[in-house]
C-alpha cells in the first residue's frame, strides 16, 4: 500500500469518527461478520493454556472473531472471560455454545492489593493468579489471526513470555536506558500520555540499570507459567505511584505494568513484526499473520472487517 493511499485512508476514517462516530463504525462491524455467529464451536481440548480477555456486551462479535480465529490455529487450551459487569445471560449463553466450558470471573471480585481498581488492572491480576499451573495468553477483542501463528505455539511450548511490539517497540531495554528516550518523545512531539510520564521516571526506580521494560502491546500478550507474582506486580505498582503520584490510577498503567512484567519474565521475547503487529496504515497486511487493531485505525478503509469476513469464511464448514 503506497503511504498517499495510506494517508487517505487514515483521512477518511478520521473523518468518519468525527462526524459519524464510532459507534457506528462498530455496528457496521457488526453487522458485517455476525456471520461468526454461525461457524460451528471451537473444538475444547484441555491443556495448561488459558486465553484470557477482559470483556464487555458489546464486543461479543469481534471477541469471537479474535478468539476463534486465534484458538483455531493453536487447537488446544480453555477460555477464561473476565466479565466487566456487562455480560448479560444472552450473552454468556452464545459464548458458552461456541467456546465450550467457558470460565468467568467477575472484575469487580478480583481483588486488587497495592495495584489500581480499574483500567484492566482486574484482567492483569487475573493474569496473574493463573500462572501457577498455566502458561495465559491475553488476548484483546480487536484482534485477527490471519496465518500460521508457530511463534506462539513454541513459545508455549517452551514455557517462554511474549509480548505484541510496537513501531518503538521492538526490543527488551533496561529501565534506565528507557527513560531518555521518552523524555525526548515528550520535548520533541508534546506526548503526554500516563505511558511515556510513568516511563520517564523509570531511571529513578532502584536497580534501574538490572530491571527491563519493552514498549509493547499489552493486546496481545503471552506470560509463562510461574514467571509472575501477584507481589511483584504490587510492588511495581507502588514504586511507579510513589514517583508519578496519583495519574498513576488513570487508563494505561496496566499497559505499563504488563510490559515491565513480561520483560523481566526468563527469556522473554518480542515477537516478530511485520508479522504479528499493531495495525498502521503503512502496514501491508500480507506480511502479518496477527494484527490488533488498536482504537485509533481501527475502522479505517474497512481492512479490520474485510479481515475478519475473510477468517469468518475460513471458519465455516466446507461443502
Amino acid at each position: 500500500m503506497s503511504l498517499w493511499v495510506a494517508g487517505k485512508f487514515s483521512m477518511i476514517g478520521a473523518l468518519k469518527r468525527r462526524f459519524l462516530g464510532p459507534d457506528r463504525d462498530r455496528k457496521a462491524y457488526d453487522r458485517a461478520c455476525a456471520g461468526i455467529l454461525n461457524t460451528p464451536p471451537l473444538d475444547i481440548k484441555d491443556a495448561p493454556l488459558r486465553f484470557l480477555s477482559m470483556m464487555c456486551h458489546r464486543d461479543i462479535i469481534p471477541y469471537l472473531v479474535a478468539i476463534k480465529s486465534l484458538y483455531s490455529r493453536i487447537g488446544e487450551g480453555r477460555v477464561v472471560i473476565v466479565d466487566d459487569g456487562t455480560l448479560t445471560g444472552e450473552d454468556r449463553s452464545v459464548l458458552d455454545h461456541h467456546l465450550g466450558g467457558v470460565e468467568y470471573a467477575m472484575a469487580a471480585d478480583i481483588p486488587v492489593g497495592a495495584c489500581p481498581r480499574g483500567g484492566c488492572w482486574e484482567r492483569l491480576l487475573a493474569i496473574v493468579d493463573r500462572l501457577s499451573g498455566n502458561y495465559v495468553v491475553q488476548v484483546d477483542a480487536d484482534t485477527v489471526t490471519l496465518g500460521a501463528v508457530d511463534e506462539i505455539a513454541q513459545l508455549y511450548s517452551a514455557n517462554q513470555s511474549f509480548t505484541l511490539g510496537t513501531p518503538r517497540g521492538s526490543e527488551i531495554a533496561s529501565l534506565s536506558s528507557i527513560s531518555p528516550l521518552v523524555r525526548e518523545w515528550i520535548e520533541d512531539q508534546g506526548i503526554d500520555t500516563l505511558q511515556v510520564q510513568a516511563e520517564a521516571l523509570f531511571e529513578q526506580l532502584p536497580n534501574a540499570d538490572e530491571r527491563r521494560y519493552v514498549r509493547g502491546s499489552a493486546g496481545f500478550a503471552g506470560f509463562a507459567k510461574g514467571s509472575v507474582t501477584r507481589n511483584q506486580a504490587e510492588d511495581f505498582s507502588q514504586e511507579v505511584e510513589a514517583a508519578l503520584g496519583p495519574r498513576w490510577h488513570d487508563w494505561g498503567s496496566e499497559q505499563v505494568a504488563s510490559n515491565y512484567l513480561i520483560a523481566n519474565a526468563p527469556d522473554a521475547v518480542v515477537l516478530p513484526q511485520p508479522k504479528y503487529s499493531c495495525y498502521q496504515p503503512n502496514i501491508d497486511p500480507t506480511d502479518a499473520a496477527f494484527l490488533h487493531f488498536f482504537g485509533t485505525y481501527r475502522y479505517d478503509g474497512g481492512l479490520y472487517q474485510r479481515l475478519s469476513e475473510t477468517e469468518i469464511r475460513r471458519l465455516m464448514p466446507s461443502t
